[in-house]
């Protein structure tokens, strides 16, 4: 159909259909200019929207670490500084409450003469062995990489010994109650027997003492 037949159709419809037509073609345009530019761009706001939404929302996270990111930039040892002072603070609780049972114990050093001198008193018993392995801290403690380990002499260390005598099994029970009662005495780590030709039989003694230095024993 033509322009000029579809403007004389117009032409001799009524006032009010003409008037309705033309708001029908006018809604028309209107609609499709809605999908074409408005409802696209609406779309467009909506997603800009979310966006700015989640920006915020990560913006706000990164204020809230931002004063533990600015202490760690400051100073990023200061964890290991707080872990070190903790161990540090465990450590002299340990010592201080070790100190009133200091003097009970037997002095690394003076420990092999004191074995040797009970041995004495029995004749009948023979020294077969005796050894002090390398002392080692009692308690695990941090090291500080900025010290020597020969430097460093803070500390519980744990003194072992290791004796061994041969004799009757009835001197080498006497030999062990009278090591139990000596005083100042060794602590115990263990005990062991063996028979060698009967009646001798050999009994080493696993021994240690406590001590806040780190001297090295020489037998």
């Amino acid at each position: 159909m033509s322009l000029k037949a579809i403007a004389d159709n117009f032409a001799k419809r009524s006032l009010k259909e003409r008037r309705l037509m033309t708001i029908a073609v006018v809604l028309v345009v209107l609609l499709f200019g809605y999908l074409l530019a408005i409802e696209p761009a609406l779309k467009g706001t909506e997603a800009k929207k979310r966006l700015l939404t989640t920006q915020a929302s990560e913006l706000t996270t990164l204020q809230s670490q931002l004063p533990g990111l600015r202490a760690r930039a400051a100073d990023p040892d200061a964890g290991l500084k707080r872990d070190l002072a903790d161990h540090k603070a465990q450590l002299a609780a340990v010592e201080a409450e070790l100190l009133p049972f200091h003097a009970l114990l037997v002095s690394p050093t003076e420990m092999p003469d004191m074995l040797r001198s009970l041995l004495s008193k029995y004749q009948r018993l023979t020294l077969e062995r005796l050894k002090t392995p390398p002392a080692a801290p009692l308690l695990n403690t941090v090291a500080n990489a900025a010290k020597p380990a020969a430097t460093a002499n803070q500390g519980i260390y744990r003194h072992p010994i290791e004796i061994t005598v041969s004799g009757s099994y009835a001197e080498l029970t006497a030999y062990a109650d009278a090591l139990q009662h000596m005083t100042p005495h060794p602590l115990w780590s263990g005990m062991t027997l063996k028979v060698i030709e009967y009646p001798r039989s050999e009994m080493t003694f696993m021994l240690y003492t406590l001590s806040l230095d780190h001297p090295l024993l020489a037998i």
